[in-house]
């Protein structure tokens, strides 16, 4: 019981890494010196994750290049079916409310790792500048802290994407903050490289939800 117990929080931290990628602080885009964009344009992704104040766990700020134009880009963040494609294990992804011209949404997700365990809610607040920007704030769920932006910025004349986010986050359970940090930084990457293939493939396994 106890290595199951360990398992759970262990993939819990990973889930963690997941709803993090839909919230990010509205401090303005990421900071980024010269080799960090050579390291970019490289094909490697840049991640920070330091300690945060309570209710916060952890603050991570994180970059990707994506050969792919902003709107592709934009389809796979926006898309309620198209996040099983970052993350199998997400159970439900469903938009709650619309406001008008969907200039913002309410959305939750649902994620199970242990069929003996429970799943894990978001609920969250989507704010968007259509091809630029998404902004989220916690409404609800098992997190106890989750805000961010995700900034989209058009490169080599609108051919690639440059991806960014800044985000603060606080989860609910008994999961100590380090391991938190931890997960962020080992796992973030990994969504962000999901992310990235996804919009280098054949536009075809996209789907559009309603």
């Amino acid at each position: 019981m106890l290595t199951l117990i360990n398992e759970y929080l262990r993939r819990t931290a990973f889930a963690l890494a997941f709803f993090v990628l839909h919230c990010a602080s509205p401090a303005g885009a990421m900071p980024l010196a010269s080799e960090d964009l050579q390291r970019l344009a490289a094909g490697e992704t840049i991640i920070r994750v330091e300690p945060a104040d309570s209710p916060a766990d952890g603050h991570v700020t994180a970059a990707i290049d994506i050969a792919a134009p902003v709107a592709r880009v934009w389809q796979i963040l926006f898309e309620c079916a198209n996040a099983p494609l970052i993350l199998p294990n997400l159970t439900f992804c469903g938009v709650l409310e619309i406001g008008p011209g969907h200039a913002w949404d309410v959305r939750e997700h649902r994620v199970r790792w242990l069929s003996m365990m429970p799943e894990i809610r978001s609920k969250f607040r989507s704010e968007y500048v259509v091809g630029q920007s998404i902004r989220f704030t916690r409404v609800g769920g098992d997190m106890r802290a989750l805000d961010g932006e995700w900034r989209l910025t058009p490169l080599a004349g609108g051919r690639a994407t440059q991806l960014t986010y800044d985000a603060t986050v606080g989860f609910g359970a008994l999961i100590p903050s380090f391991m938190i940090r931890n997960s962020l930084e080992k796992d973030v990457p990994g969504f962000l490289a999901a992310i990235r293939s996804a919009a280098l493939a054949e536009p075809g396994p996209l789907k559009a939800s309603q």
